[in-house]
């Protein structure tokens, strides 16, 4: 769903396409899907892992959905995902957008081996580090910025 819904939106001018939290309960409103949203951040991954498995065991249907970004790809989820698949749930993902696989694809390099970072490192000295080690390991490097 999140696929073809998001492939509509620029015909749906009323519907905000900015990456805010409130997008995804703006795109739900806009389809007429009524369901209760469960925050998902760094700091309460584990606390909202529990309540996903909760959710399961009472027969529910879940979905891990990022405004903007994939879950668990460099945004919270990895955690979740993980903790779901332990209590013996099936983990379905589904293809949407990917930055670093269209810049990949546009960038004329025909390297089917690449380097992914997430967000670099705030500190000047360690992001160096890391641009360095990009350079000396990867043919091509995609970096979050």
């Amino acid at each position: 769903m999140q696929t073809s819904v998001k492939h509509n939106l620029p015909s749906h001018k009323n519907i905000p396409k900015s990456a805010t939290g409130n997008s995804l309960q703006s795109l739900l409103r806009h389809y007429g899907i009524a369901t209760r949203l469960l925050a998902l951040h760094e700091h309460n991954e584990r606390q909202a892992a529990q309540k996903l498995i909760d959710l399961l065991a009472a027969g529910k249907s879940v979905a891990l959905v990022s405004d903007a970004g994939t879950p668990a790809i460099s945004d919270p989820g990895a955690l979740a995902v993980a903790a779901v698949r332990a209590a013996g749930y099936p983990v379905v993902a589904l293809p949407g957008a990917n930055a670093a696989m269209c810049a990949l694809a546009a960038s004329g390099s025909a390297s089917s081996h690449f380097l992914f970072f997430g967000f670099l490192p705030q500190q000047s000295a360690a992001r160096r580090r890391c641009c360095r080690y990009a350079g000396q390991t990867a043919r091509c490097s995609a970096v979050r910025r």
